[in-house]
């Protein structure tokens, strides 16, 4: 495997790995609010303000999140782009090929 496949490889398991780690804590943090925010509904005079709240704070975490994941995707496509532009390089792959020797798979 060359070293760029091995650089590609290993961005993927990083996007992977926070891809899940971002909807974990996604999870949790809507989880605890929902909690929260949940013991103002047990008032009834004031639960359809709450229930517009958790709505409305919902929505907010979620497009959070969703930024991160965005975020993710397009740092990751940028890197597989530089990583395709770097070994298209004949000076760059004989230049890590003289550094690391070539191991291509």
């Amino acid at each position: 495997m060359s070293i760029f496949r091995k650089v590609d490889f290993y961005k993927d398991m990083v996007q992977i790995g926070l891809g899940r780690g971002v909807d974990v804590v996604e999870k949790v943090h809507l989880t605890i609010s929902d909690f929260v925010i949940g013991r103002g509904e047990v008032v009834g005079a004031i639960s359809d303000e709450v229930r517009t709240v958790r709505e409305q704070h919902n929505r907010h975490v979620t497009d959070s999140y969703q930024l991160v994941r965005d975020l993710n995707s397009q740092v990751g496509t940028s890197i597989s782009e530089l990583i395709t532009s770097l070994e298209s390089s004949k000076s760059v792959v004989a230049m890590v090929d003289e550094m690391y020797g070539s191991k291509s798979a």
